[in-house]
C-alpha cells in the first residue's frame, strides 16, 4: 500500500485569492482557474473535510488529482471497493486509499476501477 506522501506546504499547489466578495483558485503556475467543474469539487471537497475559508488557506491539492479528474477518473468508482476492504484499515480512511490509488496507479490500472 503507497504510504502518505509529505509535500512542503511552501510549494506551488492551487492556490486561492479573495476577488470581491469570495474567492478565486490558481493553478500551480499562477492561472486563474475558470473550469466550474474543477472549482466545484474544491469546493465540494473542502466542504465534505470540513475546511472553513479559514482552514482551507494552507491546505494542498495535488495537481494529479486535477489531472486524473480532467481525464475522466475519479474515486468514486474505486470508493465502495475500498471501504468494504478489510486490509486497508490503518490510518488511512476508505477516501484516503481511494484517492492514494488514484494518483498512484498507472492511468490503464484506474480506468479499469472505475470502469
Amino acid at each position: 500500500m503507497p504510504r502518505l506522501k509529505r509535500v512542503d506546504p511552501s510549494d506551488a499547489g492551487i492556490g486561492r485569492r479573495g476577488r470581491g466578495r469570495g474567492f478565486e483558485y490558481l493553478s500551480p503556475d499562477g492561472d486563474r482557474m475558470t473550469d466550474p467543474d474543477v472549482i466545484a469539487r474544491i469546493r465540494s471537497l473542502a466542504g465534505y473535510l470540513g475546511n472553513t475559508p479559514a482552514v482551507a488557506r494552507s491546505s494542498y491539492i495535488d495537481p494529479r488529482v486535477f489531472d486524473r479528474y480532467r481525464s475522466g477518473l475519479t474515486i468514486g468508482g474505486v470508493l465502495g471497493e475500498v471501504a468494504d476492504d478489510p486490509d486497508l484499515g490503518g490510518i488511512h480512511g476508505p477516501v484516503e486509499v481511494a484517492v492514494l490509488d488514484l494518483i498512484t496507479d498507472s492511468e490503464s490500472e484506474a480506468i479499469e476501477k472505475v470502469a
